[in-house]
């Protein structure tokens, strides 16, 4: 007996969104301001409602993408997370917001020949984002391992500060704080539907057909998590791809666009390493500690991580792991990072019939020399401040107790070539002045009228912090562009 067919869904709209965070959420708020007929698909779920621990296992496996460690090819070891749920990365990170970095907007104007990539022409952009997320700070509740780091700066003469994110801190009557996160989910995708947006978790768009230079249908699966239990077709006017730098380039690459789509992916770097201290310093309930030494940026930023008991675990594992020892010790300790801004890119490539990317990702030798420097660079600031003894990233690596053994320890950085993992993805598809890169000056997809990339993919390289501030305020610059040319 021949089994019976599914129902194979079939929507329509003015503009198409493909993808929820930043980018996504941006984009689909000013066009459903504007009076177009917006559909927001998202493939990962809508777990806003859900009661997830931040960092905890439950979190990692249903707002991360493959349980937020997905590998990439290459001789040097490397992984990246990536969100995968309603609201993208604004749902799962510390929710930092670093304006863009004016040498970073030089580097990018001298490289690509867009002119207004300015601090001034964005200013006014990141006032507005700004404000629509209560960008602030948590007004005195900052924790005893970001006052470490602050410590150590400050002997050094380093310049550190705590960075403002998108959180809402208030002080009950006991002096206590409570502290509110405002992702995308709760901002921009909740004013885009009281605009008429209508947004659908749990749908994956694979690819869209084109017509005259024109996309007009897109096709894709509906999900229960990774399981397919359906599919469906969309038919719209626009198309705005802003699913990330992976799955964007994934989609383009998939409909038969691929010059220059997914040749230049490009990551921050990371490493972490654990101090103990000789008092209580664990901010592990809070998530990520608010301080990050700025002196090196854009080249090295250097801050806190998460220090809940699983990620000191994960971070200090190795022959030289002693479960008892860490838990007894573990109020006393506190992990923090090195993050490096590289000229490394690699590839996102698509095989057929299959949704997982192949990643090609080399790391360089430049890459590990910065990020020596940067754990050099930690490890002063956190002795500086009084730790005891630093677990480094090294595979083998001795508990160091002092700057001589520190230094010696890292003395071959490069040519150990430790595993890294990365955070922070963009660059796959990326502006440009001219038909050298794969997008125009705006995001449109070069060789269609009507496809356009607004999301980390078109960054045309590192921004040294977090990028989401960097990325929503050239996103909103895009889309105001656009309805400026386009009215429904």
């Amino acid at each position: 007996m021949m089994g019976s067919r599914r129902k194979i869904d079939m929507l329509e709209c003015d503009a198409l969104v493909v993808g929820s965070g930043p980018g996504g959420g941006v984009t689909a708020y000013h066009l459903a301001k504007a009076g177009f007929d917006v559909l927001v698909l998202e493939e990962g779920p809508d777990t806003t409602i859900e009661d997830l621990l931040p960092h905890s296992s439950a979190e990692m496996n249903r707002r991360y993408r493959n349980g937020a460690l997905t590998p990439c090819l290459g001789a040097s070891k490397a992984t990246y997370a990536e969100a995968r749920c309603l609201g993208g990365g604004s749902e799962i990170n510390s929710g930092f917001f670093h304006p863009p970095m004016p040498e970073v907007l030089e580097q990018w104007r001298a490289h690509t020949g867009i002119m207004d990539l300015t601090p001034e022409a964005l200013a006014p952009h990141v006032d507005e984002i700004m404000s629509t997320l209560s960008i602030g700070y948590l007004n005195g509740a900052e924790g005893p391992a970001s006052l470490k780091l602050k410590s150590g700066a400050d002997s050094l003469g380093w310049r550190s500060q705590e960075i403002p994110r998108w959180i809402t801190s208030t002080q009950a009557a006991d002096g206590g704080w409570t502290h509110q996160r405002h992702g995308i989910s709760a901002t921009y995708l909740e004013m885009a539907r009281r605009a008429g947006a209508r947004i659908a978790a749990e749908h994956k768009v694979r690819a869209f057909t084109t017509e005259n230079g024109r996309a007009v249908m897109a096709a894709g699966r509906r999900m229960a998590g990774y399981v397919t239990t359906g599919s469906f077709r969309v038919r719209f006017k626009r198309l705005f791809l802003c699913a990330g730098a992976i799955e964007t380039s994934l989609i383009l690459r998939r409909s038969g666009i691929k010059c220059l789509v997914g040749d230049s992916l490009q990551l921050h770097p990371m490493m972490r390493l654990i101090a103990r201290f000789p008092d209580a310093v664990n901010e592990g309930e809070f998530g990520v500690p608010v301080r990050q030494i700025l002196e090196f940026t854009p080249r090295l930023t250097l801050g806190c991580s998460v220090s809940a008991l699983p990620h000191l675990s994960l971070w200090i594992s190795g022959p030289r792991h002693d479960t008892e020892r860490l838990i007894a010790d573990h109020d006393r300790m506190a992990a923090y990072y090195v993050l490096a801004s590289s000229d490394t890119r690699g590839t996102v490539r698509n095989l057929p019939l299959f949704d997982e990317p192949i990643i090609r990702y080399q790391s360089s030798g430049q890459d590990f020399q910065t990020l020596g420097d940067g754990v050099n660079k930690l490890g002063q600031a956190l002795f500086a401040a009084g730790a005891e003894s630093l677990f480094l990233p090294l595979p083998g690596a001795p508990e160091v107790t002092s700057l001589p053994g520190l230094l010696d320890a890292t003395a071959n950085f490069s040519t150990l070539r430790p595993e890294v993992s990365a955070i922070h993805l963009f660059g796959a598809c990326p502006l440009g002045g001219d038909a050298r890169a794969p997008l125009d000056p705006y995001g449109r997809v070069h060789g269609t009228k009507n496809v356009f990339v607004n999301d980390a993919s078109m960054l045309p390289g590192g921004t040294g912090v977090n990028p989401q501030g960097t990325l929503m305020a050239i996103a909103q610059r895009n889309i105001l562009q656009f309805l400026d040319a386009n009215r429904p």
